[in-house]
């Protein structure tokens, strides 16, 4: 059944202008941080704020029954997506009163 979920593999790497990851973090491949998932969504942490990253999603290949082949081999890489993290927001009470907060 070929409606069955299987495997992807992202990676996440710092664009060449920003700082890379360090080498002793885990999942690092040549630089990118990779994962492998069945998850629908997976939730990238440790990120730097303010930093330009390169994703890339890459399906694990199927056989003719429709399951993922047993080497693990994936698919080309799919249209490379830029992101950028925001810098953290800095707020500040300008005025606190009794029952309200003025915030700026």
């Amino acid at each position: 059944d070929t409606t069955d979920t299987h495997n992807y593999q992202i990676s996440i790497q710092p664009l060449e202008s920003e700082t890379p990851f360090p080498s002793t973090d885990e999942h690092v491949v040549k630089g990118a941080r990779v994962y492998e998932t069945s998850q629908a969504a997976l939730l990238l942490t440790s990120l730097v704020p303010g930093t330009r990253y390169r994703i890339i999603v890459r399906e694990q290949m199927l056989d003719t029954a429709g399951k993922g082949l047993s080497d693990g081999q994936f698919g080309i890489d799919c249209e490379p997506l830029i992101v950028e993290t925001i810098s953290p927001m800095e707020v500040l009470a300008a005025d606190i009163g009794e029952n309200q907060s003025l915030l700026t």
